[in-house]
């Protein structure tokens, strides 16, 4: 039995507080449908605040630090960062498939919907037209190009699941990692790549995968079973031994 305590004690020093984490999954599904209503409600300024973005000459430093951003928000970015976070903390390592499920599958998600309804993009946009003329046909499964697959920006899904995911891992760097998640999305309103609406559509989009993954359920167990093993076996040999 001893044994067994020794292993729940390593679990507990290896894993976050599962208690705490269970009560702020469903803190997910409310960011979520702000996020939803805030993206709906900014369709009235996508077309005006792109024009002035693209029209606006930005400051050198402004443009370097928003550079940051996107590259938070790449694909090559997140593998970096998760990298450094599978080096830094060896203990957790069995966390780091949750952490690539949430951030890979925000991005994969995103590109999805790319397929679902046709948006041209700010830089790709003459602003003739108000911002339903921006949309285009359902289902162009990509026979628009990059120019017409704005909504939602994978950049945005991508950096919101990171952040998500790194401070799950970590239990710290709330501000750090969500600052940078605003950041890409910044970057991609301010370089005319996406309206307003499309970043907050992403960033709820990501909170929704988020929710999928952490929330108590069959996939949050699945990961649970592999991120604490030593918790799994003892659990269910004291299942099987002696407890009454």
């Amino acid at each position: 039995m001893n044994h067994g305590g020794r292993q729940i004690n390593q679990a507990e020093r290896v894993l976050p507080e599962l208690g705490a984490s269970t009560l702020r999954c469903s803190r997910f599904v409310l960011l979520a449908l702000l996020l939803l209503v805030c993206g709906a409600a900014a369709l009235a300024i996508d077309c005006p605040l792109s024009k002035w973005c693209l029209n606006c000459r930005w400051p050198e430093y402004v443009e370097r630090v928003l550079q940051i951003g996107e590259s938070f928000g790449s694909g090559i970015g997140a593998v970096m960062l998760i990298l450094v976070a599978f080096q830094l903390a060896p203990e957790r390592r069995r966390m780091i498939p949750r952490v690539v499920a949430i951030t890979f599958g925000a991005g994969v998600a995103a590109d999805l919907l790319k397929l679902l309804v046709v948006r041209v993009r700010p830089h790709h946009f003459d602003f003739a037209g108000g911002v339903w003329q921006t949309f285009g046909e359902w289902l162009p499964v990509g026979s628009g190009g990059s120019g017409h697959q704005s909504l939602p920006s994978g950049h945005t899904a991508v950096a919101v699941g990171l952040a998500i995911a790194l401070v799950w891992f970590s239990r710290r760097g709330f501000w750090l990692f969500f600052g940078l998640a605003a950041l890409a999305a910044c970057q991609r309103v301010a370089s005319g790549a996406h309206y307003l609406s499309d970043v907050l559509f992403a960033a709820a989009l990501a909170s929704s995968i988020a929710f999928v993954c952490l929330v108590p359920g069959r996939l949050s167990a699945w990961f649970e079973r592999r991120e604490s093993p030593g918790l799994s076996r003892f659990l269910a040999h004291d299942g099987s031994g002696n407890g009454g």
